[in-house]
């Protein structure tokens, strides 16, 4: 498949099928589910990404940016437990995966640049939210919800390495993302494989 798409992006049918994708997202973000064995309860596994990442295979790294934003908008509206920070944080991270995966995917189109995109794609899905939830979101965050002990709390309940902020990124946040941007990998990548036929002709 060649016809990773960049322009004329703008387009009735383009917008329309952006809107599609974006609201399958957002349906995806809000059926999510946690695992408190391993990971705090205030990060939720979804596979809400897929969608955009099947947007950027179609029309190009635009309409997955955008599929990214619409979808976060309509979870804000519909679903926020969080007064939007999980909702901007869910954007940042999402586009952190779309922008590496549609480098490697246009530069091959088609499986191999597939799965290189993917694993580009969770890299910087990790290294991007490793930065954003150290400096921005976790503080946020904690401010808006009793404080940086409560939400350490919290965490350290479910694992007692987690002592600071820094250690709940690195053995809390990371491996989370790294887990959910293979998840968002391997459904996206048997999405694009049963659909191939069908996305070579959109």
């Amino acid at each position: 498949m060649n016809n990773f798409k960049t322009t004329g992006l703008l387009t009735t049918r383009n917008m329309v099928r952006i809107s599609i994708l974006a609201l399958i997202g957002a349906v995806l973000t809000i059926v999510n589910f946690t695992i408190p064995v391993f990971f705090p309860p205030f990060l939720s596994i979804d596979i809400g990404d897929v969608p955009s990442v099947v947007g950027t295979v179609t029309m190009g790294p635009l309409a997955g940016v955008l599929i990214q934003l619409i979808k976060n908008l309509v979870k804000f509206v519909v679903d926020t437990s969080t007064a939007g920070v999980g909702e901007f944080a869910n954007f940042i991270i999402g586009v952190s995966y779309i922008l590496p995966f549609a480098f490697f995917y246009k530069l091959w189109p088609g499986g191999k640049g597939f799965l290189i995109g993917a694993v580009a794609g969770t890299l910087g899905m990790m290294i991007v939210g490793a930065f954003s939830n150290y400096f921005i979101f976790v503080p946020f965050y904690a401010g808006l919800f009793g404080g940086m002990d409560v939400i350490l709390g919290i965490a350290s309940a479910v694992n007692v390495y987690i002592t600071d902020l820094f250690t709940l990124v690195v053995i809390g946040i990371t491996p989370f993302n790294l887990l959910k941007g293979s998840l968002t990998s391997i459904v996206a990548y048997a999405v694009y494989r049963t659909l191939k036929p069908f996305l070579s002709k959109m």
